[in-house]
């Protein structure tokens, strides 16, 4: 399995109502992956932000876990049906719950994926999880008006060597 062998990934957070492959529940049986499910739809109604404590807890707890890969970490891949809205949104909380904000953040993860645009609902969630965390907002909720999607006609395995290449590159643990 690519997340596992290439990517050192330890853990899988999955932001969508759709089951695991049989080939990632095979892993987590070895004791290889854990994984958490989160199933929340992309839509702007949907309250993200109940989920933000419990994805952030999940990741990290591969921050301070003890089975790191071989490069000295743990990993986390995040993920929903096109990397554009649930898991960057949950991406993104992580981000504020360590600190860093989203003013700061966002451009990083539209610099290496420029197609994100957490739906209008989900970002202004974000900017009251960040107002909740850092006392202000570092963002405006007309943030993405001006910018258009772009949705990838990438493989998954394109994906994930991209996704590979910037964490190379992030300077966030």
């Amino acid at each position: 399995h690519m997340l596992v062998s290439k990517l050192g990934v330890r853990g899988i957070l999955n932001v969508t109502k759709e089951d695991f492959s049989s080939s990632t529940l095979d892993l987590c049986r070895l004791g290889q992956l854990k994984l958490l499910q989160i199933p929340i739809a992309d839509r702007p109604t949907e309250n993200i932000e109940m989920h933000f404590e419990k994805a952030c807890n999940f990741i990290e707890s591969f921050s301070a876990s003890s089975s790191v890969n071989k490069n000295g970490n743990c990993s986390v891949y995040v993920h929903c049906q096109r990397g554009i809205s649930r898991s960057p949104a949950i991406v993104m909380a992580y981000a504020v719950s360590k600190g860093i904000p989203l003013g700061t953040f966002v451009p990083e993860i539209l610099s290496k994926r420029p197609q994100v645009r957490p739906n209008n609902g989900f970002w202004e969630m974000l900017r009251t999880y960040e107002i909740k965390i850092r006392g202000k907002s570092s963002v405006t909720l007309d943030y993405f008006s001006n910018s258009h999607s772009h949705h990838s006609s990438l493989t998954m395995e394109e994906r994930l060597i991209q996704i590979g290449e910037a964490k190379k590159n992030m300077n966030y643990k």
